[in-house]
């Protein structure tokens, strides 16, 4: 391993025909499902923390933070193991206990509060200033975007240098989406797209805690902070309102790996 980088094998995603999509789409519509789950920590998470723990380690950091719901903190303690840094994540106590043992198993110390992911990263920045170690929470740093990025890369490139009608992401923080339409972008401006279209993006939350979408549906500029006494979910419960699409739209349906157990499984 090169002294300054954090790698594990990474392997493209595979991109699939979905077979439950005669009946619940827009008529005639093709949906193509793009599993993330077979990166090497389980979850497109691994992308942005291979990137953010390389740019850490290559800047001299003495260790990294992070909150997180689950996955985010399994993928830094991984790549943090593999670089060699300490690391700190901060979960709610809710998280799913696999997510918990799974950073715990590669050697993080692990810290379960009460509340929402909101309040991890609180209690993140602080142990950050603390400890004067990197804070890798979402949006804090750019490199976890550009690592997220590569989403955006290997699509193009496994559909030959065009891009879907339309992409369904589900959202959390927000780096993925943010980092396939900035490979989007610069793909554009270096001329390697078949086509100047660019897809729709329509980002999925589940009702229990969606504050971008109901920033969306309002009409405002900032999303407000979902109240944690009123926040419920779980993730295979992801409600797509598809009739954001159009007949005949060639649709990619991102499979992050974040709960999504049943891809049939969705509420019309």
């Amino acid at each position: 391993m090169n002294a300054r980088y954090s790698y594990l094998s990474h392997l493209q995603c595979s991109l699939c025909q979905h077979p439950y999509n005669a009946d619940q789409l827009e008529s005639k519509a093709r949906l193509l499902v793009k599993d993330e789950g077979q990166n090497p920590t389980g979850s497109f998470k691994a992308r942005g923390m291979a990137t953010a723990v390389s740019r850490a380690l290559e800047l001299g950091a003495r260790g990294v933070v992070t909150p997180t719901a689950g996955n985010a903190g399994a993928a830094l303690a991984a790549y943090a193991a593999r670089a060699r840094l300490p690391a700190y994540v901060v979960v709610p106590q809710d998280a799913p206990d696999t997510c918990i043992q799974q950073a715990r198993l590669y050697g993080a110390e692990v810290e379960l509060i009460p509340g929402l992911i909101s309040d991890a990263g609180q209690v993140s920045a602080e142990v950050s200033r603390q400890r004067g170690w990197f804070n890798i929470s979402t949006l804090r740093e750019p490199y976890r975007v550009e690592g997220k990025k590569t989403m955006g890369l290997e699509l193009a490139e496994q559909l030959g240098w065009r891009l879907p009608d339309a992409i369904i992401y589900p959202i959390g923080g927000g780096t993925g989406i943010v980092g396939m339409w900035k490979a989007f972008a610069e793909l554009h401006q270096l001329g390697w797209l078949t086509s100047n279209r660019l897809p729709k993006m329509i980002i999925v939350q589940a009702e229990g805690c969606a504050p971008l979408v109901r920033a969306f549906h309002e009409g405002l500029e900032e999303a407000e902070p979902w109240p944690a006494q009123k926040a419920h979910t779980k993730a295979a419960g992801l409600l797509l309102k598809i009739h954001f699409l159009e007949p005949g739209d060639e649709t990619v349906l991102f499979f992050t790996s974040s709960g999504l157990t049943d891809l049939g499984n969705y509420s019309q």
